[in-house]
């Protein structure tokens, strides 16, 4: 990853010169590191999953698996086999980055409460994921031929990192026993453009602290919308033995999502991390120098809800051209909405399923400090969710199973927000 720059240019103007009225803004280039997790596409590591049919428990409590649900699957045919560690990445990668503009005014007013506005808008100029590296890549293997070349999936590593919805320029072991290069155009993949644009204004009113109390009221209105979320997927859920068990799209740089053109279909939209609104008030009083109480109230509107199945889309063969949907409990990854009623999958766009419910939580403190110690000992205890509070922030997306009927666990909540809990804190500040 060469000429990577990051230039940032900054100013401030204080209008009055009294810090009454201040106007500020900023533009940058910020880069994010890759994580040591994406290395493990090019080691000889063997990560397999098997299924079986269960019905019971044994007296020893094991479960009883009556028949084995095919052969053993890997995600990047990570069989434990030693791959050429330039088939790993594809050559001269750019480096994950995105460009920010912030734009603000603070207005101190005559009652000493402090507003503020800002705008914020950023944009994920490139990024980095893995793509399968087996015969499911098409478009590798035809720009292969077109050289003259014969991949040896062998000896090559299960996915390879690229820049998504870009040029990429693959290393190839031949069956010749050569390495070769072969570049792959975004148009040729078949994937979308690569694509994240957050928006949002952020409107703020704080009381600053007099001695006795403080106070603060912001509200966010935000969108996130593109073909991708970022590193990471918030919005796959999968079983692990019980409903609602995560197994990840939290590798970072590894999700499933630009491993095969057909899972990227119909993929733009607003994204999971997207919450439109976020109002959040906060606020402290202090009754004695050892005595203060604190308030935290937030309120967040819910995220887009997916709907996903099996592919039923025309560019590609199958139900399931990715392989993806081998699972005999979650069914296909695709952005197509099983309906029992045709019989058939619609496009499903991220979102266009509704949203979730509004996330309302309450959190409040009590702080002691004795004066013996003064003021450096302190003595904390929380209540967070105080009303405890069960909204759901994650619905299972997976509509359809391998089989194509209907999946019983579609729709079902995955995950509430943390319910009501307490903290105790002591501590000393030297």
């Amino acid at each position: 990853m060469d000429n990577a720059w990051a230039p940032r240019l900054g100013f401030s103007w204080d209008v009055n010169g009294d810090s009454s009225l201040k106007v500020f803004g900023n533009l940058g280039r910020y880069y994010l590191g890759l994580p040591l997790s994406a290395v493990s596409l090019f080691t000889p590591a063997t990560t397999t999953d098997t299924y079986f049919t269960y019905s019971g428990i044994n007296p020893d409590g094991t479960p009883v698996l009556a028949q084995q649900l095919g052969s053993a699957v890997s995600a990047n045919s990570r069989f434990g086999r030693i791959a050429d560690v330039r088939t790993a990445v594809a050559k001269d990668i750019e480096g994950e980055n995105q460009d920010e503009l912030i734009l603000g005014v603070t207005k101190q007013l005559d009652s000493g409460w402090v507003l503020g506005v800002r705008g914020t808008h950023r944009r994920l100029n490139a990024g980095i994921d893995d793509q399968n590296y087996d015969v499911s890549n098409t478009a590798l293997i035809d720009a292969a031929a077109a050289q003259g070349v014969t991949i040896d999936f062998s000896k090559v590593a299960g996915a390879s990192l690229i820049n998504p919805g870009q040029t990429n320029t693959w290393g190839v072991i031949g069956t010749d026993g050569q390495f070769h290069e072969v570049s792959v155009s975004r148009e040729a993949a078949g994937f979308p453009k690569f694509k994240r644009n957050y928006s949002a204004v952020e409107f703020n009113l704080e009381r600053p602290f007099d001695g006795q109390w403080y106070a603060k009221v912001n509200y966010v209105w935000s969108h996130s919308y593109g073909t991708t979320e970022g590193q990471v997927r918030s919005d796959l859920w999968r079983t692990g033995g019980a409903l609602g068990s995560y197994q990840g799209q939290a590798s970072v740089s590894t999700t499933q999502s630009w491993d095969h053109p057909a899972l990227m279909e119909h993929f733009n939209g607003d994204q999971s991390n997207d919450h439109r609104h976020q109002l959040k008030l906060f606020g402290f009083y202090q009754f004695t120098p050892q005595w203060g109480a604190s308030a935290n109230f937030s309120l967040i509107s819910g995220a887009p809800h997916n709907c996903l199945g099996n592919y039923y889309g025309t560019e590609y063969s199958g139900r399931d051209p990715a392989g993806y949907g081998g699972s005999a409990i979650t069914g296909g990854p695709y952005h197509y909405c099983y309906n029992p009623e045709t019989g058939t999958g619609v496009a499903s766009p991220p979102g266009s399923q509704g949203r979730l419910g509004w996330i309302a939580q309450l959190d409040m403190g009590v702080t002691y400090k004795p004066s013996f110690a003064d003021g450096k000992l302190a003595l904390r205890f929380d209540v967070f969710n105080i009303t405890n509070e069960q909204t759901a922030t994650n619905i299972y997306p997976f509509s359809q199973l391998p089989d194509n009927t209907t999946n019983p666990l579609w729709n079902q909540v995955v995950a509430y927000q943390a319910p009501r809990s307490g903290r105790v804190t002591l501590s000393y500040d030297f």
